[in-house]
């Protein structure tokens, strides 16, 4: 509590002739900072929805500007976990696209911050996702890019494609802000903005 007695402290709330004044800003960022444990299911809800958005329309309209033909969300019924958010085409070439709706997030100029998004991104090529669990970092076993690339060249008849018309199938992640890795593994890590660029380069 900033006071005339304590004005060590940040002032976020304010003593001033026996009340307590909350200052416009600091009830804005209060709420901000409640408003996704408050209201858990609408943020999650929001925040499936532009994830969504992201893969079914903003790298859609990405890969058609550098003049590829995109199909979105792909799955196989014999194997439902090689879910494909993406496959693009254009003349000879075919790129399987992995999808996500990342942020840079706040801090990024910390070390850790970029090195979390580096293991991350590696995680999908490699097939791991990881968490924090109450101060404990977990991995899950996932299927990877990797996987999903091999599984296309192998199975891409399923959903029409005739492997004879490719010379090259290869793999790229998209997010939505700027990646600080744009290469592993062979797999083309990038942020949808530049995707009508770098793909127009190739």
């Amino acid at each position: 509590m900033f006071c005339e007695e304590n004005q060590s402290t940040f002032p976020l709330f304010v003593e001033l002739e026996g009340r307590v004044l909350v200052p416009h800003a600091t009830a804005y960022l209060v709420s901000r900072l409640l408003y996704p444990i408050v209201h858990k299911e609408l943020f999650d809800a929001e925040t499936e929805r532009r994830s969504k958005e992201l893969e079914m329309v903003r790298v859609v309209e990405a890969f058609s500007e550098a003049g590829y033909r995109y199909c979105s969300n792909l799955t196989d019924k014999k194997q439902p976990s090689m879910q494909i958010d993406g496959i693009a085409m254009r003349n000879r070439e075919m790129w399987v696209v992995e999808v996500k709706g990342w942020r840079t997030g706040r801090y990024f100029e910390h070390r850790k911050r970029q090195d979390w998004l580096v293991r991350d991104l590696r995680g999908i090529i490699d097939g791991w996702k990881y968490s924090t669990i109450r101060g404990t970092q977990r991995r899950e076993k996932k299927v990877s890019l990797l996987e999903k690339l091999e599984f296309v060249k192998r199975n891409m008849s399923i959903w029409g494609f005739d492997p004879s018309n490719y010379d090259s199938v290869e793999g790229a992640i998209a997010i939505k802000d700027y990646p600080p890795i744009s290469l592993y593994k062979g797999i083309k890590i990038l942020s949808v903005e530049d995707v009508p660029k770098l793909f127009a380069e190739s």
